[in-house]
């Protein structure tokens, strides 16, 4: 499948490698409790399927699984992460000094520091570089 640039930032991408159940799973799941169920997919299953998704009766969509290969920052991925359920992660990142030797560089505070800081990312990056089993120390 290909992949989609979600951020237009040519860093993140997102690709679905694989999906289990289908709108007739999620129209038979609705219906459940009136113990009716559609071989064949109809105007009128579409309609459900959109009522369910309008006034947000999630649980009839949660019988169908979904598998995503997702490249994203990670402050990104945390907050994806801390809404998930029933779901699972692998994580290929291995801190700054990850396989890419991308550095993402968060700052908050006053942005006069942060240009004060910016001529001495180029050697921050290398030394980190040399030295990529340093840890801080704790306080």
């Amino acid at each position: 499948m290909d992949w989609i640039d979600p951020l237009a930032d040519n860093k993140s991408r997102i690709e679905l490698l694989a999906f289990l159940g289908g709108d007739l799973d999620i129209v038979n799941d609705a219906r459940a409790s009136f113990e009716k169920t559609s071989q064949q997919l109809n105007p009128q299953d579409i309609k459900l399927i959109h009522y369910l998704a309008k006034h947000q009766h999630t649980s009839p969509f949660r019988g169908t699984v979904f598998k995503f290969k997702v490249k994203a920052p990670l402050f990104i991925c945390r907050q994806w992460w801390k809404h998930v359920i029933a779901s699972n992660h692998n994580d290929e990142q291995l801190g700054w000094n990850e396989k890419s030797f991308r550095l993402i560089v968060i700052y908050i505070g006053n942005l006069r520091h942060f240009f004060e800081i910016l001529p001495i990312l180029p050697f921050l990056i290398d030394f980190f570089s040399r030295y990529p089993n340093l840890k801080p120390s704790k306080p």
